[in-house]
């Protein structure tokens, strides 16, 4: 997506939702239509666009994470399960808990943890998060849980685990870091986080769900 202008809803539409009356990045190319849409707010479209706006290293991403917050709020199921595969064609992982107290891969950014990983029994991936995801944490998050090929593996590494492990020890994570934006990191025993609140696993899953669905879609 290129190109983002600042969408205007009713305001008494959002009251009706507890969302902020503000203005929403959207594509462009959505203006015509969402300028028609009446009392129909798209809450997976506002969601997916904040994603993409929160990744920006130009914009505070913090000032968003309510709104993003509230808006995973509407789009999850009521759905109380503490673990659910959360997957697509190209990609698969579970949402779960990570203990910080043991091995895990990290998802950070200006000194927050973002999310966690740990392998499961056959070394996939177990993700859990703490604040609403960025664009760019999602691509990360499903580049590292890619299924494997029958021949190559993952990556030429033996499984997702392995290659989220090679992942924290390239260049692009120290330029990320420096950019402002989200980057991977390994801690063999553990991190802690004392202000690491768990995303309940329907909210993670559905974050990962909107984007990868509308990603494919969107201009």
């Amino acid at each position: 997506m290129e190109k983002f202008v600042e969408f205007h809803f009713k305001s008494d539409v959002l009251d009706q939702f507890a969302l902020p009356d503000i203005g929403y990045p959207v594509p462009l190319e959505f203006e015509p239509r969402l300028a028609n849409c009446g009392n129909q707010v798209p809450f997976d479209l506002m969601l997916y666009c904040l994603q993409q706006r929160s990744a920006d290293a130009g914009h505070d991403w913090r000032q968003v994470e309510s709104v993003m917050q509230r808006l995973i709020e509407l789009v999850s199921p009521a759905d109380d399960r503490v673990s659910i595969v959360a997957e697509c064609e190209s990609w698969r992982l579970r949402v779960g808990s990570v203990l910080l107290s043991q091995q895990v891969v990290t998802l950070e950014r200006d000194g927050c943890l973002l999310a966690a990983l740990r392998p499961d029994d056959d070394g996939g991936l177990v993700v859990a998060s703490y604040r609403p995801l960025d664009a760019d944490s999602l691509v990360l998050i499903m580049r590292l849980a890619v299924r494997a090929h029958t021949r190559y593996g993952v990556a030429m590494c033996p499984n997702n685990w392995e290659y989220a492990l090679d992942s924290t020890v390239t260049t692009e994570n120290y330029y990320a870091e420096k950019r402002g934006e989200a980057f991977l990191s390994y801690f063999k025993y553990g991190v802690r986080d004392d202000e690491a609140n768990l995303v309940p696993a329907c909210r993670t899953a559905t974050q990962l769900e909107i984007f990868s669905r509308l990603s494919a879609v969107t201009p």
